[in-house]
């Protein structure tokens, strides 16, 4: 009788081992749920925002100009989240995710009569009420320009901070409002003008359990042959 060598079978055990698992993987990534970033990119108009907020084009690209006088005024533009915005905000809120907006400061078009104290972009989320300040430099004696990328987590649950870095929600269903606008030293600040842009909100993607399923079987599959050889 011929038989076959133990090394060829264990090769044979290995090959199919990997290619199960590679499908699994594959398939895995293929069924991930996820509701995909929503991104408002101003290109044509305020996408929704209304208060004292004008669309403009700031080099090529369309941006939604914000005016407004100095101290707390970080409601002066608001909009009621769209169906995919809300819904990729409730996917973050259960799941984890990022609320992000780039924001442009130039700082001649900044009314003064003293260097600020601070001066800060500001973002608000009504639902619960959660307000998040970002610091931003000015440089008026040299009368720069800067763009600023502020990326917040978002977190479920309720909180007073306004400089954690984080941005809360409780899943409540309703209304949900999302306001931008500036927080600065109004003693030294009478009048501010920035420009936001590509505001998204993307939640972290989990896989359905489906998929789960498929990847565990494909580990006790992969176990059984490794005691068998």
């Amino acid at each position: 009788m011929t038989h076959r060598p133990i090394l060829n079978e264990l090769v044979i055990i290995n090959v199919s081992t990997k290619r199960l698992l590679a499908f699994s993987f594959v398939f895995l990534l293929l069924t991930t749920t996820t509701q995909g970033a929503v991104t408002l990119t101003f290109d044509n108009d305020l996408e929704g925002f209304s208060g004292n907020g004008t669309h403009v084009v700031l080099g090529m690209e369309g941006v939604m100009k914000v005016e407004t006088g100095g101290g707390w005024a970080a409601n002066a533009v608001s909009m009621d989240m769209s169906p995919a915005f809300a819904a990729e905000w409730d996917a973050a809120v259960a799941n984890g995710g990022t609320l992000s907006y780039d924001v442009t400061i130039i700082d001649s078009e900044q009314t003064t009569s003293a260097f600020p104290g601070w001066f800060e972009s500001a973002l608000i989320f009504n639902g619960p009420w959660n307000q998040e300040n970002e610091n931003l430099l000015l440089e008026l004696a040299a009368g720069g320009t800067q763009t600023k990328t502020v990326v917040l987590s978002v977190a479920n649950g309720v909180s007073t901070s306004s400089s954690d870095g984080l941005i809360h929600g409780d899943g409540t269903p309703g209304t949900r409002q999302l306001m931008l606008g500036a927080n600065t030293d109004g003693g030294a600040v009478s009048g501010v003008t920035l420009y936001f842009d590509n505001v998204t909100i993307s939640a972290v993607a989990i896989p359905e359990p489906s998929s789960l399923a498929l990847l565990g079987m494909g580990g006790i599959a992969l176990v059984g042959r490794r005691r068998r050889s």
